[in-house]
């Protein structure tokens, strides 16, 4: 997988695929090999660029408090490297929250825009102290075993597979500490895009698994019908990490999004 040194990190990607591209922002705590089920089957049609946020998967972790923005920034600056002018921005939760600020930040690139599984409003004040002590009992325990333990129940359906769950956890334990605790922190301070939705004019697919207990189906209903070009689908049977719980649906939903959007 390539790396390239941008704003003096190195960030591990992958870019797969021709055809219009299509970023993709991962969740949180995993890493760009969340999207591994997409791109097997989508890279026909796309350029498919999925990067390890910093501290996350193969990237370095940072050396210094980040934010949802510096994410965003960074994106930005993947793209600027690979050559891409434009994008369709594709997020799941945390994901989710980067490609927000990535379109207020730079419009003009974002082609198309896809809010999986996520969140348009910030932290409650107890949300913050959840954060927060989930950073410090990663920090404390010196891996990221307690993300495992608080998250995964709530990553994916009761109904998901010991194998599937077997793969979560790898792939949260490819996670750096520094990276989980510094993109803890990096949410609890995210910005709330609610009232900003109805000024975003790209076409945006709303996708939520229908068993989301951190994402509501009725919270990201309320999300498209806010936004003023808006696709609301809902992934039955999967949990928050939708794409990964079940991709042949999700797949199908972001293809056919996509074919008309880009096409």
């Amino acid at each position: 997988m390539p790396q390239r040194k941008l704003a003096g990190t190195k960030l591990h990607f992958a870019d797969s695929g021709t055809g219009p591209a299509v970023l993709l922002l991962h969740a949180f705590p995993l890493s760009g090999a969340m999207w591994k089920m997409q791109i097997a089957p989508l890279r026909g049609s796309f350029r498919l660029i999925a990067p390890d946020l910093p501290g996350f998967g193969g990237s370095q972790p940072p050396s210094s408090p980040v934010s949802i923005a510096g994410f965003a920034g960074l994106a930005l600056e993947l793209l600027d490297a690979l050559g891409v002018d434009k994008a369709a921005v594709v997020g799941l939760s945390m994901g989710g929250y980067v490609a927000l600020e990535l379109q207020a930040a730079a419009p003009q690139r974002v082609g198309a825009l896809a809010l999986c599984d996520t969140r348009s409003h910030a932290d409650t004040d107890d949300g913050k102290r959840a954060r927060e002590a989930s950073a410090r009992a990663v920090e404390e325990e010196g891996s990221t075993e307690p993300l495992i333990e608080r998250l995964l129940p709530n990553l994916l359906s009761p109904s998901a597979s010991p194998e599937l769950r077997r793969e979560v956890e790898r792939l949260i334990g490819d996670t750096s500490v520094e990276g989980a605790a510094a993109a803890q922190r990096a949410i609890a301070r995210r910005r709330d895009f609610t009232r900003e939705l109805g000024k975003i004019g790209c076409p945006t697919l709303v996708l939520v698994g229908s068993h989301d207990t951190l994402s509501t189906p009725a919270e990201m209903q309320r999300i498209a019908q806010a936004l003023p070009k808006a696709r609301f689908q809902t992934i039955f049977g999967a949990g928050h990490l939708s794409n990964i719980e079940k991709p042949d649906a999700f797949n199908s939903a972001l293809r056919s999004f996509l074919d008309e959007v880009l096409g």
